[in-house]
């Protein structure tokens, strides 16, 4: 190649940027030219004088020849990997340097070799010390030091020190898979596999104010932390999917084996993201996330503190985020509606419309979920045959069915004040306790009385009263008032014969409603909360330490709990005088039963004019729960012979629910 040709390919390399192995075999030449220069002079590593003749010529042979090669096939380009990196990582020269030196052994057994005979142990790596050498020939070399404490490529595990010995003798080494991620071929971490994307968007979640807000800091080029929260593992993943299809990003699940989830895995990870410009999504389903125990070590977030990019971490628990310095932004993960799900199920699977409206209404499912549901039933799609229903229902529940060690069921409350009717001294007893919650900074703090007073925080409340008198319903409006999620205890799975086991089941309840915010609602609460007895025998006596244990942690308990009981009197009185508020639920008078029937039925039923509400709230003395069944089972009733719902259906619905009870009706 004539001297014009090599000092025009030089000049063009000043504006344009190369291949990753272009500027590897440049920055060899480097070498080449300074071992060649200081050749014979102290200045030369110690190790040259004791390698044999024919071993550096062939090691400056190979350097010269590579560099020759690549001003023969190297082509410019205006943008490359590489250089994303740097600008996101905002590297100078010498830090691109140590980055192209710790990847060149990974590049080519030549250059390995080369190392290796420039290493002091003869490991085919580069040393710190030959990175110094060729930035900072100076014995003070304080630039490189600094850059060895404040470099973004070291703190973030981008290349590292490996080995003992003194510092110039330890090797560097690339991220795993950086060096093909900078060669545009991705090399995901074993296990970390991105999940596909889902542009679908079958409910304008994505078009959502809070979800703008966030997908603009993802967008942006500070770190940012966006949180996602959702209540059910496939509708969080789904989420997380349309969020990733939007911004650009990729999907992890974070695996729960520890052998997978290494310091390395993530920091390769995200070194993969960020290379290709993408927004990693982690998500952490609900094994990983129970109890409030951080599904990442210590040094894992610590990473992810640190990381100079946006991300997102899909059903991370609160411990992982308590401190962060970071831009957060917390956004919801809602389920669709059930209209969004027909429409969602009409487009991946028109096919199977004849069977829509069943499997529409029982089965909310995500969009990679209908995917995987098509090929399960690829054997009649592709034959132009309807799938049996019993197929699509065992392919659906084979997709769909996961286990839950939680010993909460978490309902998210959509009930509001209009949907509870309660005599007013009631109702304004419950508006007062979510005004006790929020008024708490200025009455304990401002004022001073939590100085006074211990365990004054929590709010603890006990319902009482006959079954279907609205209990549960006033539970799930309280929650919802306070924009909380209501945790319901599932006493079977909580109760255990075991010693300790129940107790340890319930400090991790309660801990997760007090790390969450949510509402604790104990439903048959008698069954927990009851009278202690004498000890007569070792059963009582482990009876009464779960209760002497409830009592301790109720008091100190500083979330919102809710107990609710048919009988108040079956509760132990030590547990009484540690309410803040206690409500007597009695069945509804006439008025309340006349707006009670006048809230079951919907502006768009079709009511027929015998229909006389306040007749039937003056003739059926019922409670609330079976007026609402009442009103339900006439709709169906009406449905089923294509009429409006009048009064005969009315009539019909409410007999069976007498018979139901054991009530007697008044006809």
């Amino acid at each position: 190649m004539n001297d014009a040709v090599a000092a025009a390919r030089l000049a063009r390399d000043a504006t344009f940027s190369r291949e990753p192995w272009f500027e590897a075999a440049r920055l060899g030449q480097r070498i080449a030219e300074r071992l060649r220069a200081e050749a014979g002079a102290e200045a030369t590593p110690a190790d040259q004088a004791a390698q044999p003749e024919a071993t550096w010529g062939r090691v400056l042979h190979f350097l010269s020849q590579q560099w020759t090669r690549a001003q023969l096939l190297g082509s410019a380009a205006a943008r490359r990997p590489l250089d994303d990196l740097s600008l996101a990582l905002n590297l100078g020269d010498d830090e691109r340097t140590l980055l192209l030196l710790a990847a060149m052994a990974d590049t080519h057994e030549g250059y390995a070799a080369a190392f290796a005979a420039l290493h002091p142990r003869a490991e085919s790596r580069p040393t710190w010390g030959l990175f110094c050498w060729l930035v900072a020939p100076d014995i003070r070399r304080q630039g490189t030091q600094q850059l060895l404490h404040g470099s973004a490529l070291i703190q973030h595990g981008l290349v590292r020190l490996v080995g003992d010995g003194p510092l110039p003798e330890r090797s560097l080494r690339l991220a795993d898979g950086l060096w093909s991620a900078l060669n545009s071929r991705p090399a995901w971490p074993a296990g970390l596999l991105p999940l596909a994307t889902a542009a679908v968007d079958p409910d304008d979640w994505l078009q959502q104010p809070t979800t703008r807000q966030a997908m603009a800091l993802l967008r942006g080029a500070a770190p940012a932390t966006v949180l996602l929260r959702g209540l059910q593992d496939s509708v969080l993943r789904m989420r997380a999917q349309q969020l990733a299809a939007a911004v650009g990003g990729h999907v992890f699940i974070w695996p729960a084996d520890a052998e997978a989830a290494t310091l390395a895995a993530l920091t390769a990870l995200l070194a993969q993201c960020l290379v290709q410009g993408s927004v990693p999504v982690l998500l952490f389903t609900a094994p990983l996330v129970s109890a409030l125990v951080s599904p990442l070590p210590a040094a894992q977030a610590a990473v992810l503190e640190a990381w100079p990019a946006a991300l997102v971490l899909a059903g991370a628990s609160p411990a992982l985020l308590a401190s962060t310095a970071r831009t957060l932004c917390v956004l919801d993960a809602p389920p669709l509606s059930g209209a969004a799900q027909a429409r969602l199920w009409a487009r991946a699977l028109p096919e199977l419309a004849p069977h829509g409206a069943l499997l529409t209404a029982r089965y909310a499912v995500a969009p990679d979920t209908l995917q995987q549901l098509r090929l399960d039933l690829a054997p009649w799609l592709d034959a132009g045959e309807l799938p049996p229903l019993e197929r699509c229902v065992a392919a659906l529940k084979a997709r769909t069915t996961r286990s839950d060690d939680s010993f909460a069921r978490r309902v998210l409350p959509t009930a509001t004040w209009a949907d509870l009717v309660l005599p007013p001294a009631r109702e304004a007893a419950l508006r007062g306790a979510v005004q006790r919650l929020q008024l708490q900074q200025q009455v304990l703090d401002a004022w001073g009385f939590a100085r006074q007073q211990r365990s004054v925080r929590g709010l603890r409340i006990l319902f009482s009263g006959l079954p279907g008198t609205g209990k549960t319903l006033a539970a799930e409006v309280l929650a919802h008032a306070l924009h909380a999620d209501l945790l319901v205890i599932d006493l079977a799975r909580l109760v255990s014969k075991w010693i300790g086991e129940t107790e340890k089941n319930l400090a991790a309840a309660f801990d997760q409603a007090e790390g969450t915010g949510a509402v604790l609602f104990f439903d048959e609460a008698d069954a927990l909360f009851g009278k202690r007895t004498e000890v007569s025998d070792a059963h009582d006596r482990y009876a009464n330490i779960e209760s002497a244990y409830l009592l301790a942690r109720l008091e100190r308990f500083d979330g919102v709990a809710i107990l609710a009981t048919n009988l108040r009197g079956n509760l132990d009185k030590a547990f009484l005088r540690r309410f803040e508020l206690a409500l007597e639920f009695t069945e509804p008078g006439p008025l309340e039963r006349a707006a009670i029937w006048r809230a079951q039925f919907p502006a768009r039923a079709p009511l027929a004019a015998d229909v006389d509400i306040d007749t039937l709230a003056a003739l059926h003395t019922l409670p609330g729960a079976l007026i609402r069944n009442a009103a339900l089972g006439a709709a169906f009733l009406a449905a089923a012979e294509g009429q409006s719902i009048g009064m005969a259906h009315i009539e019909k619905a409410l007999q069976q629910e007498y018979e139901k009870t054991g009530r007697v009706s008044p006809h």
